[in-house]
């Protein structure tokens, strides 16, 4: 109906209208995002560059896979030129720090292995002295100060690879406790036997002492320098007994001989 038409006209009119201005606004809104979007791609493709002063190669990596994920998730940008553009851009700096990090890994690699031949070699170094026959104090003291010397290098090499790093510790460790285990057990033995040369020298002394009060002096004489001679072949005695049996000993021929040549 014609009385109809004019403001029928006028609504379809209104909702077109509103249509193109919110399809407008929706494109101004869209572009806007687009370019938003190309500059935080260009952000995470300054911050992959960023990641060639990162030291941690495992930190790199993780970094550079949360950058790829963002890249990912930053949606469109303007153009298809740009975006292939930006993508292009974004893999060169990836690609660039990936083979940096490897390199680094491979040096890493290469070292870890040099410090393993190094520390094999202190092993056998040990290992050697394991196999010495070692039988005074002083050769077991030299020795262990040489082990102590050989474990300071040891903790100035660096890692090894994770692979065989408790294998190779565990092989110095054991080289090093069979070495502290026949230390111990060679002193126990030594302490051992300077307790029975203690008892040896103790009965020398008594003799010594029986004699020192002898006139049969040229007999006793030759008695006395048997002893002497007796002491000399007994070995060592605990060192705080040492001085004390000595001067025992020594009195009770010196008080003979005195007699002797009075």
């Amino acid at each position: 109906p014609r009385e109809h038409m004019q403001e029928l006209w006028e609504s379809y009119r209104f909702y077109l209208d509103k249509f193109y201005d919110n399809h407008a606004i929706n494109n101004e809104l869209k572009e806007k995002d687009r370019q938003k979007n190309l500059e935080t791609k260009i952000e995470l493709i300054k911050k992959v560059t960023q990641l060639h002063e990162e030291k941690s190669i495992k930190k790199a990596h993780i970094l550079l896979n949360k950058y790829h994920e963002e890249f990912k998730n930053a949606g469109p940008v303007p153009g298809k030129d740009v975006a292939e553009d930006i993508w292009k851009r974004f893999k060169e700096a990836s690609d660039k720090v990936l083979s940096e990090k490897r390199a680094q890994l491979e040096t890493i690699k290469a070292k870890r292995n040099e410090n393993l031949e190094l520390k094999k070699v202190l092993c056998e170094k040990v290992e050697h002295i394991n196999q010495l026959p070692l039988s005074s104090p002083k050769a077991w003291k030299e020795k262990a100060d040489e082990i102590t010397a050989i474990f300071n290098e040891w903790k100035t090499i660096g890692p090894v690879p994770e692979s065989v790093n408790d294998q190779i510790w565990k092989r110095f460790r054991e080289a090093q406790n069979i070495f502290n285990h026949n230390r111990r057990h060679f002193f126990d033995h030594l302490n051992s036997g300077k307790e029975k040369n203690l008892e040896l020298k103790t009965a020398l002394c008594e003799e010594a002492e029986k004699l020192s009060e002898s006139t049969q002096f040229d007999a006793t004489a030759k008695m006395l320098i048997s002893l002497q001679e007796k002491w000399k072949s007994i070995g060592p005695v605990p060192d705080s007994k040492n001085d004390i049996i000595w001067s025992r000993f020594r009195a009770a021929c010196d008080k003979f001989f005195k007699r002797k040549d009075e």
